[in-house]
């Protein structure tokens, strides 16, 4: 049996197993990435080690297809039977082949090795609506049990293999960062709280590295004056008259210029006059000309990165729309400063780790690394539509939302952040970037 499944561009293909036992496979259409990660690898199933060969076709029609299951090849050649959910009967042209696909984790979570929810797409498509309408629309009767809490997710549907951006709330502990032995602060400590939220990755995505530098002076003056003072700091048995000491350095610095006399003596004067009587452009007010500034750009010291994020959230039954607000919820939450139990004292928020990933929990290699953030804005458009616009269901939840987060690194990036990166939490991972390939922070 050869046969071709399609609904709403999703592509699957029954094709007889490569492995010639003469069952039928289940093949669905995958990216490139998701091809060339399932291909050539070999994963552990309770029925021992299978190479990747067993999950890869490439059929010639110009597409690329990632085995979902083989099932028993039966008597009759129009029709499969799936294991999940039993009995189902599926033939040619049934969609709930697709519904099948999603709902059965089973093969997929041996391949990619994720534990994502087990929950099949809605039957009904979102609603669409009207835009100037202020009247309830009534979602899709179909509803999802709510997951067990382990996390956060939207959309509920999200594929095991489908790429994502993970956050986690961390508590933020100090403690006694003053060690006299070290010249840098002891390090804080990032304590995971909760659950984690997974979200599909949304455009823009973008980072902006940057490191301070600002233009600074130093005119022929302030430079011997420097030298001047180092060596009077040297000197032993300080000097008690400072003033005389700071006359005796500009004094000292006018005749190693040699611009005692004449016109440039009277420049040097002008100078030191405007500086003694607090008027800095003194003698370009007077004579229309400057010291040599010596203007140079320094580094003043690094800077640190900000990361901004936009959702958008429609639920499209009742299941979902309780996960959209449990995520705004979770957010919000997270952000909030702490009170203390006296009431007395205040108590910074959880910060989080971000993290773009693989469809199998493993870090994002071709996107940037994000050490531990605050959170610094959560902003939720409650009507991204142009209107108020409600569902008809007991919580009146709102058709669409659209969450804008803002987030700032806690701490700077450093060149040895491209050898090796910690996002700085206690049994943390470390990434070693060069050796494994990571496109670095």
């Amino acid at each position: 049996m050869e046969a071709t499944f399609t609904k709403n561009g999703r592509t699957l293909k029954s094709i007889p197993d490569p492995s010639g036992s003469g069952n039928i496979g289940i093949y669905y259409e995958a990216t490139p990435t998701e091809f060339e990660r399932v291909k050539n690898k070999t994963y552990t199933t309770p029925q021992g080690n299978l190479s990747g060969e067993r999950y890869v076709a490439e059929p010639g029609d110009g597409k690329q297809y990632v085995l979902h299951s083989s099932y028993e090849k039966q008597s009759n050649d129009n029709y499969i039977y799936l294991p999940n959910p039993p009995g189902q009967e599926v033939d040619n042209g049934n969609v709930d082949l697709f519904n099948a696909i999603d709902a059965d984790k089973s093969i997929k979570n041996q391949v990619t090795g994720t534990q994502l929810p087990n929950t099949a797409p809605t039957s009904s498509d979102q609603p669409s609506p009207d835009g100037g309408s202020s009247t309830p629309v009534t979602p899709p009767n179909e509803t999802k049990p709510g997951n067990a809490k382990g996390y956060l997710i939207y959309p509920l549907q999200m594929r095991g293999d489908q790429d994502r951006i993970m956050f986690h709330a961390h508590e933020y502990k100090s403690g006694n960062r003053l060690d006299p032995n070290s010249a840098e602060l002891s390090p804080v400590k990032y304590i995971p709280v909760g659950i984690k939220v997974f979200l599909s990755i949304q455009s823009p995505i973008s980072d902006q590295n940057s490191v301070g530098w600002e233009p600074d002076t130093l005119n022929p003056l302030e430079k011997f004056a420097a030298g001047a003072s180092r060596r009077l700091m040297g000197e032993s048995g300080a000097k008690t008259d400072i003033a005389a000491a700071v006359l005796e350095i500009y004094k000292g610095a006018a005749e190693n210029l040699k611009v005692e006399k004449g016109a440039a003596g009277e420049a040097v004067r002008t100078y030191l006059v405007g500086q003694a009587i607090g008027v800095n452009n003194l003698l370009s007010r007077l004579q229309g000309q400057v010291l040599n500034p010596n203007l140079e750009l320094l580094f003043q010291g690094p800077q640190l990165r900000p990361f901004n994020f936009t959702f958008k959230m429609s639920a499209r039954d009742a299941a979902e729309a309780k996960e959209i607000k449990d995520i705004i919820q979770y957010f919000k939450k997270n952000m909030a400063t702490k009170k203390s139990k006296t009431g007395i004292f205040l108590q910074a928020p959880n910060v989080f780790k971000i993290q773009y990933q693989y469809g199998d929990n493993t870090p994002h290699k071709s996107l940037n690394l994000i050490k531990m953030c605050a959170l610094t804005n959560c902003s939720i458009d409650y009507t991204p539509l142009g209107s108020y616009m409600t569902y008809d269901d007991p919580d009146k939840t709102m058709v669409a939302y659209t969450m804008s987060l803002q987030f700032q690194e806690l701490t700077p990036i450093y060149d040895t952040d491209y050898e090796e990166f910690s996002y700085g939490e206690e049994k943390g991972q470390t990434i070693k970037v060069q050796s494994e390939n990571f496109i670095g922070p």
